[in-house]
């Protein structure tokens, strides 16, 4: 058995685990944290994930959450994120797991999963300006992530598909090719019409981008986005995350357009269509009261008079 003071194969890891022993952390835990964010920063990198400190973001989390999922249970994989994500604090500032914003069953004490309605979007994008607006449309009516809005390049879209590049199994990650719904379609050439009037111009390289410093537009990184998001948030007082939009996305499919579990998860690039439940799907008190009132009255038929 190795101790903990040997090398792990990770050097970012090595010095994590010396920081903890300078606040005097007991030997166990020191173990702990070495054995199991040694196994998962060797599951991230032999996944073709990040898995170095800076490039550990949400993503990351969000495979954990799949790839653990037959074999942990939901309260270890909640640990082995919030391990993760002081790991990765503690070299960049950034909290994944928080930025993840990964829905727990009530159970498990888990809080800020934010589910949002119509009409809270529709306000959001009233209060949102041009490049505000284009990111909520591709949350909300494509299901992309952050990190897919801001891979998207100009020449990933032609002849109505867009190419989404997202993190995933494998050296290459996943790569989708979804068909772009019309009003969507619309969005982006209204977009496109206001990056080309822009009179400092900008790049064309990526879709999403705003304006840097006062010069020219720039692609938005994934920290922008959020940003971006959390200052709609506060402007409107609609509590809601980025992934909000997904949920939305999914929520909208399953109870207004009457879509298959299966096809929702597909269209979410989900492994497993459990996750699409689980972890997207909000579960609407209308339905439940309706579900209820039905089997009450098929009860009470059934028992006539007696």
């Amino acid at each position: 058995m190795s101790k903990s003071t040997d090398p792990t194969g990770f050097e970012e890891l090595d010095e994590y685990i010396r920081h903890l022993r300078s606040k005097g952390r007991k030997e166990t835990t020191l173990y702990n944290n070495r054995a199991i964010l040694r196994s998962i920063l060797s599951d991230l990198k032999d996944n073709g994930m990040g898995w170095k400190a800076a490039d550990i973001g949400e993503d990351e989390i969000y495979w954990m959450e799949e790839f653990y999922a037959d074999d942990h249970s939901e309260v270890s994989r909640q640990v082995y994120e919030r391990m993760l994500s002081r790991f990765v604090h503690h070299f960049t500032g950034k909290d994944p797991a928080k930025e993840a914003d990964i829905l727990h069953n009530d159970d498990t004490g888990s809080g800020n999963v934010y589910f949002i309605t119509m009409d809270q979007f529709v306000e959001l994008y009233r209060n949102g300006d041009r490049t505000d607006r284009l990111i909520l449309i591709l949350g909300a009516y494509m299901g992309l992530r952050r990190a897919e809005i801001a891979g998207i390049r100009e020449d990933d879209i032609r002849d109505g598909q867009m190419i989404v590049r997202g993190k995933g199994h494998g050296k290459n990650g996943k790569v989708s090719k979804l068909d772009i719904p019309p009003r969507v379609m619309k969005e982006i050439s209204d977009y496109r019409q206001y990056k080309a009037e822009y009179s400092k111009g900008c790049t064309w390289t990526h879709l999403v981008e705003a304006p840097k410093m006062n010069s020219r537009m720039e692609p938005l990184s994934i920290a922008a986005i959020g940003k971006r998001m959390n200052n709609l948030k506060h402007v409107t007082g609609i509590e809601f995350s980025t992934h909000s939009l997904r949920r939305l996305f999914a929520t909208t499919l399953y109870y207004e357009a009457g879509t298959d579990l299966i096809t929702i998860k597909n269209l979410m690039r989900h492994c497993k269509y459990e996750t699409t439940v689980s972890r997207y799907i909000a579960p609407l008190k209308k339905k439940e009261r309706e579900a209820s009132e039905r089997l009450m009255s098929v009860f009470d038929e059934a028992f006539g008079e007696i």
